[in-house]
């Protein structure tokens, strides 16, 4: 038996921790003295090497420790948001095109996170005060807008709705509404063979899905715009189980 589990043991692929980290320079609180910035992202080195979660900053040697949930590549760079300080912008790209991006700000000899973005797509930083998302929502993509509020934290500019702009084909029947409430009067029951355009989407709402998490897409509402000319609501679930030809990717 000790010598099955010693044969064993040498065959396994050993794992080690390891680092990958990037080292540069910048100006990260308008003194014309350079920082040196070193972001490092923990490693797992065996039969193969992969970047986890975990990683640090570290400018002028004060440390702040973050994580983000996927990181097969990530990047490390110096941005303008608006007038005040510049920030840190550290990205982490994961599988499927998932992006979380990490903004700090170095203050007083102190690391001050401004907060993260997770979406589905990538950001810009134009450097008027906002930072710009495009997110892939399934068939369409949700141009966003974030910006630094009164907290020094970033958050989402958040709209009534958002422009979706996209044709499709009803499958199976379904009613579209006069406003966003499943108990409002019925519009139009969407006949199969009936085009639809698909015009405004409402991100806000968030409902419990079958396992009882939270489940910020599953009763979106969608503004349609049917063959007849007619305009009405309806829930994500049913405009995605009844229809055809919606661009969705994969």
């Amino acid at each position: 038996m000790i010598k099955n589990l010693f044969f064993l043991f040498i065959l396994a692929p050993a794992i080690f921790a390891g680092t990958k980290d990037t080292t540069f320079s910048g100006d990260l609180n308008r003194d014309n003295i350079a920082d040196r910035v070193i972001v490092s992202f923990t490693t797992n080195d065996g039969a193969y090497s992969y970047i986890q979660g975990d990683f640090s900053v570290s400018i002028n040697g004060i440390v702040y420790k973050d994580k983000c949930e996927e990181a097969e590549v990530f990047d490390a760079k110096i941005v303008d948001i608006d007038s005040d300080t510049p920030a840190l912008l550290v990205s982490c790209f994961g599988t499927g095109d998932v992006g979380e991006f990490f903004f700090y700000r170095l203050k007083e000899d102190k690391i001050i996170r401004l907060g993260s973005i997770k979406i589905w797509g990538g950001i810009e930083v134009p450097g008027n005060g906002k930072i710009l998302s495009n997110e892939w929502m399934g068939f369409w993509s949700l141009h966003g807008e974030y910006a630094v509020n009164s907290s020094g934290k970033i958050e989402m500019v958040k709209k009534d709705t958002y422009d979706v702009n996209v044709e499709g084909t009803v499958q199976n029947s379904f009613k579209i509404l006069k406003s966003r409430n499943d108990n409002s009067e019925v519009v139009e029951t969407l006949k199969a063979g009936i085009k639809i355009k698909v015009m405004k989407c409402d991100i806000s709402p968030v409902c419990k899905n079958e396992a009882g998490y939270d489940d910020e897409y599953e009763c979106d509402w969608y503004l349609v715009k049917s063959s007849t000319g007619k305009e009405g609501w309806v829930r994500f679930k049913f405009l995605r189980d009844n229809t055809t030809d919606l661009p969705w990717a994969g």
